[in-house]
């Protein structure tokens, strides 16, 4: 019985995931961005300014291809490179004011179809949501210091 739990489990997981991915909540091709690039600068303004690596290290990429998704947000102005005022070798990059009004503008979408989204469901279904959401969340996170110890 739990097996097929775990696989009907998995199986909406994935669906949702494809639907998500798919049917963007952000609505990234009306602004001709990818998903990965909305993230990246979430990423960057969560941090106020992050070197290069920590690029990288987040999405699990190498340091050169960090440096690709970096250039073309510095191509469409949505980043600048910045030299750390302590040691000018460290470059940060940080959002620009057209970076930081695009996402607003992407989060805005978001946040609109994942509350027309959670409008179907009661508020005890909200909840019980919520507290899934964050087992799984520390579950993971004690997965992954547990790899890295």
């Amino acid at each position: 019985m739990a097996s097929t739990i775990n696989e009907t489990l998995i199986d909406q997981f994935y669906s949702i995931s494809s639907l998500i991915k798919h049917k963007s909540l952000f609505s990234q091709a009306a602004m001709e961005l990818t998903l990965q690039q909305i993230h990246a600068l979430s990423f960057i303004q969560k941090n106020k300014s992050v070197a290069m690596h920590q690029i990288a290290d987040y999405f699990q990429i190498t340091l050169p291809t960090a440096t690709i998704l970096v250039d073309k947000l510095i191509a469409q102005k949505l980043v600048t490179r910045v030299h750390d005022t302590s040691d000018r070798r460290i470059v940060r990059i940080a959002l620009s004011s057209h970076g930081v009004t695009l996402l607003e503008k992407a989060k805005k979408i978001r946040n609109k179809k994942v509350n027309l989204l959670l409008s179907h469901l009661s508020l005890s279904e909200k909840k019980t949501l919520l507290t899934i959401f964050k087992i799984l969340h520390n579950r993971m996170e004690v997965e992954i210091e547990t790899k890295q110890s």
